[in-house]
């Protein structure tokens, strides 16, 4: 193949004998040049055409032959073939630039890395324990089967649900600025909880970043939003990690120890007591530098009935979600519960500044299943979700207690949701 250097000495020879200059380098072998002009495709009349905006050619006789000097046959010579240089230069760019944007190459492809299981136990020998207790309880990841998650997405379109586009209102009117707190360019993007991930890459434009990693329970959750994105960012490095972060946030050595930022949004880890809470930012903590931080999303609290019509919808649109998992226990744990036993219940616990979802015993009813069975009297509840509220003030103190400084907050004008930024302390 004609080298770089070669072609630029070819081209300098040439061109400077065609202007009557002296040079002093040597061209290569002419076959060689054909055969690059060959392996672009070139045709040799495109390049005679080229080479007429030479000197002028010499006066023709009647016959129609060309009468010029020896001197001046090799001039125009040496312009055609300054002709064929940039022609051929020409075509090295276009196919360069064709074989850069080639739709046949090969798309870069997510990794996916499960990290920790699910709990090894039984869940069905968890849930009939649980409804047993004497203040009987369902854990609130079981609220999340298909149709309940469907049911969670309309929630969140809802009048009465505030939580999703107050956050939305925020990151619009603030993005810009808590990118510039944290500066964390070419970072790593660590999306916990990242469900559909339909939040996270808002982030992109912003913080730009090197990698994006959507953690949740399972990487099966995550397969194909995660293959969809990285069809969309061919730039962005993305690894779907599946682990129980509530647990043991597991972050593998693929991910880029440097410039880590933590995105928590949805005020989930209002799901959490306050101890978890704890826990899980000591966690977080651990997985994070000094370059590194963490955003996080709280709801505030504020007067009850926005807080309990949030959790009960005038639609009925929370009261079928809650109601949706006693169907998926019947799945899991072999019970009988008929969901139109019950009724969905939202109420504020002010000592404890939470929400909880309840599920409530329209009369007694007795819920069976193998080898067992519990009563329920009319007005009995079943405790199936919690979620915290926070002050700006008691949220900056719990992330004090797990080694992390607030660096920013930012909420919206009716100060109903907020959005930190942290460090280490």
């Amino acid at each position: 193949m004609f080298g770089g250097n070669d072609f630029m000495n070819a081209f300098r020879l040439r061109w400077n004998q065609a202007l009557g200059r002296e040079t002093f380098a040597s061209p290569p072998a002419p076959v060689t040049l054909r055969e690059q002009l060959t392996h672009f495709g070139l045709k040799k009349q495109s390049a005679r055409s080229v080479a007429t905006r030479g000197p002028a050619a010499a006066p023709a006789t009647p016959s129609g032959t060309i009468c010029a000097s020896a001197a001046e046959n090799d001039r125009i010579a040496n312009w055609r073939c300054v002709a064929f240089m940039l022609a051929a230069s020409t075509a090295v760019e276009k196919h360069a630039k064709s074989r850069h944007n080639c739709p046949t190459d090969a798309p870069v492809r997510p990794y996916f890395i499960q990290t920790s299981s699910p709990d090894s136990c039984d869940p069905a020998v968890d849930l009939r324990a649980g409804i047993s207790s004497p203040e009987a309880r369902i854990p609130a990841w079981y609220l999340y089967d298909e149709i309940g998650s469907r049911l969670f997405d309309v929630i969140t379109v809802l009048p009465d649900y505030y939580p999703t586009r107050t956050e939305a209102a925020i990151f619009a009117r603030h993005l810009p600025e808590m990118a510039k707190v944290t500066d964390l360019e070419n970072g790593s993007l660590i999306d916990l909880g990242a469900g559909s991930c339909d939040k996270a890459p808002g982030l992109f434009p912003f913080v730009k970043p090197r990698q994006y990693v959507p953690v949740d329970i399972s990487v099966e959750h995550l397969r194909a939003t995660v293959t969809r994105l990285q069809r969309e960012h061919q730039d962005v490095e993305m690894i779907g990690v599946g682990t129980d972060f509530s647990n043991n946030l597991v972050i593998p050595g693929q991910v880029r120890t440097e410039r880590r930022l933590f995105f928590y949004p949805g005020s989930s880890i209002g799901n959490f007591t306050p101890s978890e809470a704890n826990s899980f930012l000591q966690q977080v903590r651990s997985q994070m530098r000094k370059d590194g931080a963490l955003w996080i999303g709280i709801d505030l609290v504020k007067d009850h009935t926005t807080l309990e019509r949030a959790y009960d919808d005038v639609l009925g649109v929370t009261a079928a979600f809650n109601l949706n998992m006693l169907l998926n226990v019947n799945r899991i744990a072999g019970t009988n519960f008929e969901p139109a036993h019950w009724q969905h219940r939202a109420l504020f616990n002010a000592d404890d500044s939470r929400i909880e979802m309840l599920l409530e015993a329209k009369a007694k009813t007795v819920v069976r299943w193998p080898d067992g069975e519990r009563s329920f009297s009319a007005g009995e509840r079943i405790h199936t979700e919690n979620s915290y509220k926070y002050t700006p003030d008691s949220f900056r103190a719990l992330l004090e207690q797990a080694g992390l400084r607030t660096i920013g907050m930012w909420t919206d004008e009716r100060q109903w949701f907020a959005f930190f930024a942290a460090v280490l302390a």
